[in-house]
C-alpha cells in the first residue's frame, strides 16, 4: 500500500527544493523509498501550513513506510549535501503535528 508525505523546506536554508528534489531522487538508496516532487498532495484536501514562504514538496512511497525511517533517509541526505559543500550541517528533518492533527515532515534549520 502506497503512502504520501508531505515535506515542508524552510525557505532561510541554502537548499532549495529543486536542490532537495534532485538529490533525493538521483540517489539510488532514496530512489527506493519514494519519488520526491514538488508541490503537496493530501488525499482529498489541501494542505496548508502557518508560512507559505516554506517551499511545499510530496513524497509518494511504493508502500507503507514509517515516517522516522524516511526522516533518517532525508537527515543523511542533508549530511551528505553539506559535507559536498564542505560545511557543517545546517538543516535537520523533523515531524511536527500541525493544529489540526495533521502530520507533515519539516526541513529548518539546525540550531544545535
Amino acid at each position: 500500500m502506497s503512502q504520501t508525505y508531505t515535506i515542508v523546506l524552510d525557505p532561510t536554508l541554502d537548499l532549495t527544493p529543486d536542490q532537495l528534489i534532485a538529490a533525493w531522487n538521483e540517489d539510488p538508496r532514496t530512489q527506493q523509498t519514494g519519488q520526491l516532487m514538488p508541490g503537496a498532495q493530501t488525499k482529498g484536501g489541501v494542505v496548508t501550513f502557518a508560512d507559505p514562504n516554506f517551499g511545499m514538496l510530496f513524497m509518494q512511497t511504493a508502500v507503507t513506510i514509517a515516517s522516522s525511517v524516511l526522516i533518517t533517509q532525508i537527515n543523511e541526505l542533508i549530511k551528505e549535501y553539506y559535507a559536498q559543500k564542505k560545511e557543517a550541517q545546517k538543516a535537520k528533518a523533523q515531524e511536527i503535528t500541525q493544529a489540526d492533527g495533521s502530520k507533515i515532515i519539516i526541513i529548518v534549520k539546525d540550531e544545535g
